[in-house]
């Protein structure tokens, strides 16, 4: 028998299998370098993927980014771009590849590139003429790359990227760009070309958020209205932001955006500075929120707004809601009665994070309210996480006798009870799929029990209780996954 090639296979499980392999991890570039020096349909894969995501770092080689730049066969490939570190690109660090760039341009090869793109690299040579640093003309050079790959679909970025040279040379790139073509990838608000028009998923890393940028020929240039534009981005993720969005309305940025799905990490933005960001989003399906657990938030700018007012009205079509204030609720709701109640007109909702002291504003108010959740929740909702691991924070080591415990505890029992004895109590007009309630003080066993024997047979909602550790990775999870997971450990009843 002939031994087996994988060259017998078809082209489609051949791209498969080199997909497969260049995500292997660490050696992925190294393997993918050695695929492609193989036969030609190999090796046409191989370089697909080797393109396909480009990072730039320390340890990108100046011969890549040269490469890139010149030949728009490699360019067109990539299709995510990565700005890992942004001391690369002001040469803070010795092995700086971009403070090792030739002392000019001028021996870069523009020869594959067609008439507008030559513009650019002239523009581009014009302003490394007047440099006197290599770094300065490394970051002209990265914002031609920029420029020039106009097909990534993900852009990720962190730090302070949009320095002063990278600003000025991207300024005036996308008047030009503009002025070619006026009827498409045009910025609303300045009538600039937009970056990255084909750009599905942002991702803006730590210190990055900067509404405010730099003034170059008497007009503020704010990169973030250049990337948030295009009509395809659908995903936008920003890590630790300052309540950046305060000032969104001061900005004098026009125009509706596409998102989608937006996620704020580590954020300090109360409700009124998230408010102008939801307001330019009325398409928005998903919005997950986790709040930084300590420093201050800044001062609102402008107009202020409540979440219960704008939610229902600028996100009429919101399905998925996580909002994990950590306890800090009052520093998030700056309107009475710090809670979110608007959830009942929000008729798409059906996938629900959220903490309860964002429901209820004290253990006593719980203790009376909890019966009638129902009320304060979407009437078309599936499924409910509701953590209470901060319900009680504010006691400290006094929860464990404090009165607010007890009534916490019967406030929880009045909450399960429609759900464990429905003879008793009248069926809920929601009839929720997945309840997952994550418990710190409390009789957690035996509820659990209790709704083990009894609510299933009820009618059809899955009730389950996690301690207060295995909380924080419930957040994120899937929701099959938060059914069946196994607590880590059994905590004793109080």
């Amino acid at each position: 028998m002939p031994p087996l090639s994988i060259m017998v296979l078809p082209n489609e499980l051949i791209a498969n299998v080199v997909s497969c392999l260049a995500e292997t991890g660490v050696e992925r570039r190294k393997l993918l370098v050695r695929l492609s020096k193989t036969n030609r349909v190999i090796s046409h894969y191989a370089t697909l993927e080797l393109y396909r995501s480009i990072t730039v770092d320390d340890g990108i080689l100046v011969a890549l980014l040269k490469a890139i730049i010149q030949k728009p066969a490699l360019r067109h490939l990539v299709r995510h771009l990565e700005i890992a570190g942004a001391p690369a690109l002001r040469g803070e660090r010795s092995n700086s590849s971009f403070s090792r760039l030739e002392s000019d341009m001028s021996y870069w090869n523009d020869s594959k590139l067609n008439d507008q793109e030559s513009q650019l690299f002239l523009l581009a040579k014009a302003m490394c003429f007047g440099c006197r640093e290599n770094t300065m003309k490394g970051q002209i050079a990265f914002g031609l790359l920029m420029l020039l790959t106009d097909r990534v679909e993900s852009f990720e970025f962190s730090g302070q990227v949009f320095e002063r040279f990278v600003s000025h040379f991207l300024v005036a790139g996308m008047r030009m760009m503009a002025m070619w073509d006026k009827t498409k990838y045009i910025n609303p608000t300045n009538k600039n070309r937009i970056l990255f028009p084909a750009c599905t998923q942002l991702r803006i890393g730590k210190g990055s958020l900067d509404l405010e940028g730099l003034v170059i020929w008497r007009q503020r240039f704010r990169p973030v209205t250049a990337l948030l534009f295009p009509t395809t981005l659908t995903s936008l993720t920003v890590d630790s932001d300052d309540n950046t969005w305060r000032s969104l309305d001061t900005a004098q940025i026009s125009g509706r955006l596409a998102l989608r799905y937006i996620r704020l990490n580590n954020t300090k933005t109360n409700d009124s500075g998230l408010c102008k960001l939801l307001k330019r989003c009325p398409g928005l399906l998903e919005l997950e929120l986790f709040y930084k657990t300590k420093g201050q938030v800044n001062a609102d700018v402008g107009t202020a707004y409540s979440i219960n007012n704008v939610l229902p009205v600028s996100c009429p079509q919101l399905q998925k809601l996580t909002l994990s204030l950590k306890g800090r609720h009052r520093q998030f709701f700056t309107h009475e009665p710090e809670l979110l109640t608007c959830l009942t007109q929000m008729v798409c909702l059906r996938d629900l994070r959220i903490d309860l002291d964002c429901l209820f504003k004290n253990a006593a108010s719980f203790e009376v309210e909890a019966r009638d959740i129902h009320s304060v929740l979407p009437p078309n909702l599936d499924r409910l996480f509701l953590d209470s691991t901060w319900f009680l924070s504010h006691l400290g080591g006094r929860a464990a006798s404090h009165p607010d415990t007890y009534r916490y505890k019967e406030g929880m029992e009045w909450l399960i009870s429609p759900f464990c004895h429905p003879r008793t109590f009248p069926i809920p007009r929601n009839n929720i799929g997945v309840i997952i309630i994550a418990v710190k003080h409390g009789r957690q066993r035996q509820w659990q029990r209790t709704a083990n024997q009894q609510l299933r047979c009820a009618h059809g909602t899955v009730l389950k209780f996690i301690s207060h550790s295995d909380a924080p990775a419930m957040w994120s999870d899937k929701w099959e996954s938060m059914v069946f997971k196994r607590p880590k450990a059994r905590d004793e009843d109080l």
